[in-house]
């Protein structure tokens, strides 16, 4: 292969990264590098963390950019009765109740993430605002129990999919 061939190819190949880049398709590569186990692992080290610590967990949980905050993946919590306790991609939100509130498509997914919790944990989709993305999403969740004292601790981690 002659010099100049190369040279085209090698920028071929650039540009079509800048072209990729430009359309989207890095977010795609974003959302598909967060696994299922990635979201099941960081509830079960929050729940963990809650179990050991109960309400000083809260802080450091509800931490932006902390420990169980890493771009889109998160965990937040809300207690049985559907108010968010802790919430690192969107502090406002602690202390709000939820009840009954539901996503753009009319799910009332908060109400399903505490129920799913409290027997035995399990998976939720809804509709949501994603970190740094304009826009809404699917969002897939797993929420699992966690109790200290008498006190119960719905946590929730989630993964983000296809723009709506």
């Amino acid at each position: 292969m002659t010099k100049k061939i190369q040279s085209l190819l090698v920028v071929s190949m650039v540009l079509s990264g800048v072209i990729m880049f430009s359309n989207g398709y890095v977010n795609a590569i974003d959302e598909m590098a967060i696994t299922e186990q990635d979201v099941t692992g960081l509830v079960e080290k929050a729940v963990t963390f809650l179990v050991e610590k109960g309400d000083e967990a809260l802080a450091l949980i509800g931490t932006p950019n902390g420990e169980f905050h890493k771009g889109e993946l998160y965990a937040f919590v809300y207690d049985e009765n559907i108010t968010i306790i802790a919430h690192p991609y969107k502090p406002t939100l602690v202390g709000q109740n939820f009840k009954g509130k539901p996503d753009v498509k009319g799910n009332k997914f908060r109400d399903e993430i505490v129920a799913k919790a409290l027997n035995g944990g399990g998976w939720t989709e809804y509709f949501y605002s994603k970190p740094d993305s304009a826009g809404i999403f699917k969002k897939r969740v797993f929420s699992k129990l966690a109790e200290k004292n008498g006190k119960k601790y719905i946590v929730a981690v989630g993964m983000y999919g296809g723009k709506l």
